[in-house]
């Protein structure tokens, strides 16, 4: 047992007592024989503390209880009192899928360059079952990242303890990017890779926070985009690639008014996708369909997408 690395589970939690029992299950299940689960719950005025206390008979889980100023304070904290080597992070809301720690300990062992590695998250219902939708885990890009077309997903991420020290942990002075943050300064001091295969559920409801914010939280990603495009010297990697990030954002903003209901403005942003787009893109195929889509009240785009999600799935193409 000593030699192997103590692996520390962290989750987060405030007022999901009827969810939090499937997370800790599919923490608790995991085969591997070191590994810590620490709760950092926030003040919950519901019933997550009694179900905390239903697996107080499990020496592997910890909780603490009191009041954090947010989720990414409670996750500092955490680093405080967690005793790991790798650092896993989990919501609680949403729950492992399988055996995780193990091939995560295994792949950090074979490839010690790499410190921060992630994978492919399935997205679930309120009631836990999949919708179909996969976010597959892609190299790490700093436009994707920013812009969340296809950001690192908290829950599929494993981390050497390394990592949060040389970063300094998480920007609590940020409100809904402080993982993006965390995730593109670990890229500049760290190796990232995707672990293929899915390691996580992502379950949306509508207490989710990232159903609760959409337009806010793009606000502050493209906020966050144009602070560091103003310091070219320390990334210089984003000043060719400023049509792609306006495309990005251009993309979000039309799917979050079509969610909305909003189909005028997601037309406009829709054409703005398009036309910002650099020409040799990868999606720009997909940008026209969705412009068509917009148009006609087709899905054509949305079935390519879906499509193209489930033949990467089963060929393993990133």
């Amino acid at each position: 047992m000593s030699e192997l690395p103590l692996v520390t589970i962290i989750v987060p939690t405030l007022n999901q007592g009827k969810y939090i029992a499937e997370t800790l299950d599919s923490i608790l299940m995991q085969d591997y024989p070191h590994f810590e689960c620490l709760v950092m719950d926030g003040g919950s005025t519901d019933e997550t503390l009694e179900v905390l206390q239903r697996y107080s008979h499990d020496p592997r889980l910890v909780w603490y209880s009191k009041p954090y100023r947010g989720l990414f304070h409670a996750l500092n904290q955490a680093h405080e009192h967690a005793r790991g080597e790798i650092i896993g992070w989990q919501n609680s809301d949403d729950t492992y899928v399988g055996q995780v720690i193990s091939p995560t300990v295994a792949y950090f062992q074979a490839h010690p360059e790499v410190e921060l590695i992630h994978g492919d998250v399935m997205i679930t219902d309120e009631k836990n079952q999949p919708t179909g939708k996969i976010i597959l885990a892609r190299p790490f890009d700093v436009v994707e990242q920013l812009s969340g077309i296809a950001p690192i997903v908290p829950m599929g991420v494993f981390w050497r303890r390394a990592v949060w020290e040389k970063t300094g942990g998480f920007n609590e002075s940020l409100v809904h990017t402080m993982d993006t943050d965390f995730f593109i300064r670990a890229a500049r001091v760290s190796k990232i890779a995707p672990l293929p295969g899915i390691r996580s559920t992502y379950r949306q409801h509508p207490e989710s926070q990232s159903v609760k914010l959409d337009f806010e939280v793009i606000e502050v990603r493209k906020a966050t985009a144009d602070e560091l495009l103003a310091q070219p010297e320390k990334y210089p990697e984003l000043q060719s690639r400023r049509r792609l990030l306006d495309s990005n954002f251009a993309f979000l903003y039309a799917e979050t008014y079509l969610r909305h209901g909003n189909r005028t403005m997601a037309r406009v942003y829709a054409r703005r996708a398009v036309w910002k787009s650099p020409i040799l893109r990868r999606r720009w195929p997909y940008l026209l369909l969705f412009c068509v889509d917009m148009h006609l009240h087709t899905q054509f785009s949305y079935q390519l997408s879906h499509l193209w999600r489930r033949t990467k799935q089963y060929t393993g193409l990133r």
